[in-house]
């Protein structure tokens, strides 16, 4: 600017290698996911990380399914989708364990 001054990111924005820094990061899993049970075949599911629809990653469930708590893994099967909270470094590893797309 003219002025002097500087804009800087916002300091919630994220780019495919590094999350937010807040105290939980949601994540909203999509195609490709188990219901009721986890199933035993090797899938990729469909992830976005917080409400970006612009940008997804495809991440092996059963990796992800190591990743979340028990509470979190009984609410990422009671659906076709799941919307969950995580803690930024649990979503940092399923950011890093995915494929952007």
């Amino acid at each position: 600017m003219t002025d002097g001054t500087s804009v800087t990111p916002s300091s919630t924005s994220c780019t495919p290698n590094t999350m937010p820094e807040k105290s939980s990061v949601h994540l909203h899993f999509t195609e490709f996911k188990s219901k009721g049970t986890l199933s035993r075949y090797a899938a990729a599911v469909r992830v976005f990380v917080d409400k970006d629809y612009h940008y997804g990653y495809f991440v092996d469930e059963h990796k992800v399914f190591e990743l979340l708590t028990p509470e979190q893994q009984a609410a990422y099967l009671a659906g076709d989708e799941a919307k969950l909270d995580v803690a930024p470094a649990v979503a940092q590893k399923i950011v890093s364990l995915g494929r952007g797309w």
